[in-house]
């Protein structure tokens, strides 16, 4: 048996073993926060930005069916007409 003391080497060691877990479990939870600070701030930006920009495309869609449709319906005349008179239209 060893004998006992207030601290024995093993016990030392173990504490410092700790000790450093400690501090490194402590450093990347801190690291991890500030990711978090950082990057979270950056994402709603760009979610918001992707938003803007699919509104504008759908809008930009929604005129230009709007003037295909008019086109289309300046067009239905000429199927009443021949085929020649079509030609000298164009």
């Amino acid at each position: 048996k060893k004998p006992s003391s207030a601290m024995d080497s093993d016990t030392i060691k173990k504490v410092t073993v700790y000790k450093a877990v400690g501090y490194v479990s402590v450093c990347v939870s801190s690291v991890a926060i500030l990711a978090i600070w950082v990057s979270l701030p950056l994402l709603i930006q760009q979610a918001s930005h992707v938003r803007r920009s699919a509104i504008e495309d759908l809008t930009a869609c929604q005129s230009h069916v709007k003037d295909v449709w008019s086109s289309v319906i300046a067009m239905r005349p000429l199927r009443s007409h021949n085929r020649t008179a079509r030609q000298t239209y164009w």
